[in-house]
């Protein structure tokens, strides 16, 4: 088909249906209407030329492969009544690089082109195509299922000591430089690191070692933890209320800390409350 510079749909259109705009040549962005509240599987299958898709007001989810075949889709943006998404779902998403949301939306929100709950303590999805560093902001808990699948962009990722649940294929087939990791995540799901690629290996702070070497997934052989090289380093440590903003290390009433600021280190002090 030619080339389509816009698509106007009738004010009574409240659904698209599945592979309704299949194979058409878009330029640039399409905004689906905010009548629209219902989009039906791979309607834009087949697609060119979109590279950035806003979802109108009246569109409440996006799963079920609803965005299947958008090999173009470089940008997306969610609008304000988006509170069901599963973006895993959708085959062929390879070159989006970011990911905005309405700032009144309720369930979700953005931080540099990456998807978390609104509550900003889950990593729900980041972009195929997101390169250089990646930092998850301190606060998140769980890094979805899949989320960071498939990006080979990445140089370092850190994921902060809040972190405590790491998702099935989470990191699948991705490739990163390094991986740091601020504390001990108590639930690594077995997959979270399938066909993964980490060239310097995972680092993780000394005063979590005794949780590493004692993780079913630790190999004392070869100090690998899920197959990877694991180095220690030492913290050094910023307290707010009593907890290390770095690792979670807490400073508590007559805990013996290190004077010099790192855990690791060789010298201590007594600290009273």
């Amino acid at each position: 088909r030619d080339m389509i510079q816009s698509i106007s749909l009738d004010s009574n259109v409240w659904y698209i249906g599945s592979y309704a705009f299949q194979g058409i040549n878009f330029t640039g962005e399409y905004v689906i209407p905010d009548t629209v509240i219902e989009i039906g599987e791979c309607a834009f299958y087949g697609t060119s030329g979109m590279e950035r898709l806003s979802t109108g007001d009246g569109l409440t989810s996006l799963n079920t492969g609803k965005l299947t075949g958008c090999t173009e889709l470089r940008e997306l943006h969610l609008g304000k009544s988006i509170s069901d998404i599963d973006l895993t779902v959708h085959g062929d998403l390879s070159a989006l690089e970011t990911i905005s949301v309405d700032a009144d939306n309720g369930q979700y929100t953005a931080v540099g082109g990456v998807l978390y709950t609104k509550n900003m303590t889950t990593l729900v999805y980041c972009p195929e195509q997101d390169s250089g560093d990646l930092t998850v902001p301190n606060g998140v808990e769980t890094v979805n299922a899949s989320a960071l699948s498939n990006n080979v962009l990445h140089e370092n990722v850190v994921l902060p000591y809040t972190v405590s649940s790491i998702g099935s294929d989470a990191f699948k087939m991705s490739m990163m430089s390094s991986l740091r990791i601020n504390g001990y995540p108590e639930s690594v799901d077995d997959t979270a690191f399938e066909m993964c690629t980490i060239s310097d290996g995972i680092s993780v702070p000394s005063c979590c070692r005794d949780e590493y070497e004692a993780s079913e997934h630790y190999d004392a052989a070869d100090g690998t933890w899920f197959g990877f090289e694991l180095n220690f380093f030492d913290c050094e440590h910023s307290y707010e209320n009593g907890v290390c903003t770095v690792c979670g290390c807490e400073q508590s009433g007559t805990a013996t800390i290190i004077a010099s600021g790192y855990c690791g280190g060789d010298t201590t002090a007594e600290y009273d409350e």
